[in-house]
């Protein structure tokens, strides 16, 4: 992480709606904890298929980042990079749900690798950094809790 950077830096603009996109993944993957099996299976599709949609915005920000620096020369690698989460997500949708969890969560911890390289070459602030770090840690959270769930409620 860039030296200085805490959540007290993070604006609450960016922090509140970023913590807000924690609640779908929690509350689909304790679902099945709380209801009746005939409600898991819609759990993990939605918790599945929110998945994918988060990690499609989180690679689109590197689009919106470009944007700002278009002939900056780590420019062409972020637009190019942004379409690939959307594609990654997308493949996520189709296999068991154990192995969608994975392949989410491997595509959350690379997206955030391209987060760090992108930070450097771009000068991003440095609280984007940490609040990635957060968010991220809440979404592998979320889906380790949905695997662990789906193995105790069957």
């Amino acid at each position: 992480m860039i030296v200085g950077s805490t959540l007290r830096d993070v604006p609450p603009a960016a922090l509140w709606p970023g913590l807000a996109g924690l609640l779908p993944f929690l509350a689909c993957a304790l679902l099945p904890l709380a209801t009746d099996a005939a409600w898991h299976r819609l759990a993990q599709q939605a918790l599945v298929a929110y998945g994918a949609v988060i990690l499609t915005f989180v690679g689109a920000i590197h689009w919106g980042i470009a944007l700002m620096a278009p002939r900056h020369p780590a420019s062409a690698a972020c637009f190019g990079w942004s379409v690939v989460p959307a594609m990654w997500g997308w493949l996520a949708l189709f296999p068991s749900f154990i192995a969608s969890l994975a392949l989410l969560g491997v595509g959350f911890i690379v997206q955030l690798a391209v987060d760090y390289r992108a930070a450097g070459a771009l000068g991003l602030p440095a609280w984007y950094l940490a609040l990635r770090v957060l968010l991220t840690s809440g979404v592998l959270l979320s889906l380790l809790f949905a695997s662990l769930a789906a193995a105790i409620a069957g």
